[in-house]
């Protein structure tokens, strides 16, 4: 069968799509000591905001590429050890110059969640948001700091 240039270009981009969120969800799947990242995406937007985790002694952060989302569409929560974003973005480009006009428009909701570890206290937790970057602070809990076990030998 003798496949055009247009439905090579969608097989192909089909397949790089189907690629892609192999690896995201290799990524993405439950791991190390306190589930790694889940995700589940809302709506008919494709937009899946990127995240990245940060763990420090004392805190830890949680910052999420938000470009072109409006703060008063975001919604954070933190419930039973999973941290929620929720949003929606509307993006609309437009286009007018002698001879044409050109419209594209982009919608619809994400939904990040993270198991976060049982260390962290929920009564210590601030977001900031700031040119396109949530940044979600969350303090751990007095005494969350690994203890050295002595092993005796006998």
């Amino acid at each position: 069968m003798y496949l055009t240039p247009v439905t090579r270009r969608n097989d192909a981009s089909k397949l790089r799509s189907d690629i892609d969120r192999v690896f995201e969800s290799f990524f993405t799947e439950p791991l190390g000591a306190w589930g790694g990242l889940n995700r589940a995406n809302e709506g008919t937007s494709e937009f899946m905001p990127k995240l990245e985790v940060i763990e420090t002694p004392k805190e830890l952060f949680v910052k999420a590429e938000l470009p072109g989302v409006d703060p008063s569409q975001v919604d954070v929560s933190l419930a039973e050890g999973i941290l929620t974003i929720r949003g929606e973005k509307q993006e609309e480009k437009v286009e007018q110059q002698k001879g044409f006009y050109h419209s594209e428009r982009s919608f619809g909701g994400f939904l990040r969640q993270i198991q976060l570890p049982n260390t962290i206290d929920s009564d210590k937790v601030d977001a900031e948001f700031k040119n396109g970057l949530l940044t979600v602070k969350i303090g751990k809990a007095r005494g969350a700091e690994p203890k050295k076990v002595p092993i005796s030998a006998k």
